[in-house]
């Protein structure tokens, strides 16, 4: 139905007929109504890698849920920590031109923030699945009741292990197991969040475990 507004001089609003009348700054525009029973038109190659890139970035943080929850929990409040970690992986985790899309595992980003940061950060293979994490810190003493977050993805599986508290931040050492399933792909990250005032830390990727 359409709208006068203010009188039959006026400008109007809505639908008459076959035709549709919208007003944009005191001008009124016209167009044909939307025949429902005609064919679509194809989606261009540009939306169809938007849709595929969705799919792949959808498909690859769903298991990260509970990490992502801790990971981007300064925008909890805002936008949504789940939110925030899909549109930022949207940007940055997805390589290949369409078809031919990827997951870049490197670029994989699952806690955002300035804190503890960790330098000389080693992964060591003793054998048997047992891995070895070695690393210095800041030494401030914000940082120090800071805690180690690993977190494991299985790639043929879609599937996450996680650790929150694998160990102080002071401690500079730590161990954990990584399946030696024969076909396992690990991907290791870890990140630190403040026990205290303190916020997060970025995710750092350690490598993959195969």
């Amino acid at each position: 139905m359409a709208v006068l507004k203010k009188g039959i001089y006026s400008e109007i609003t809505g639908q008459l007929g076959g035709y549709v009348y919208t007003s944009v700054a005191g001008v009124t525009m016209v167009r044909c109504k939307p025949d429902p029973l005609a064919p679509k038109k194809p989606p261009t190659k540009a939306q169809l890698a938007n849709q595929e890139k969705f799919k792949l970035v959808s498909r690859l943080i769903r298991p990260f849920a509970p990490v992502i929850d801790v990971g981007f929990k300064q925008y909890k409040s805002k936008i949504g920590a789940r939110a925030k970690a899909f549109k930022l992986n949207y940007q940055t985790a997805v390589t290949g031109t369409f078809p031919y899309l990827s997951i870049n595992y490197k670029e994989l980003q699952l806690s955002t923030g300035n804190a503890s940061d960790l330098y000389n950060l080693k992964m060591e293979d003793k054998g048997g699945g047992l891995f070895g994490l070695t690393w210095k810190s800041c030494g401030c003493n914000r940082s120090q009741d800071d805690m180690l977050v690993l977190v494991l993805y299985e790639e043929t599986q879609n599937s996450v292990a996680y650790t929150m508290e694998l160990a102080n931040v002071s401690r500079q050492q730590a161990e954990f197991v990584v399946c030696d399933r024969i076909g396992c792909k690990v991907h290791v990250y870890v990140f630190t969040v403040g026990k205290k005032k303190g916020g997060n830390s970025e995710s750092q990727y350690l490598g993959l475990v195969a």
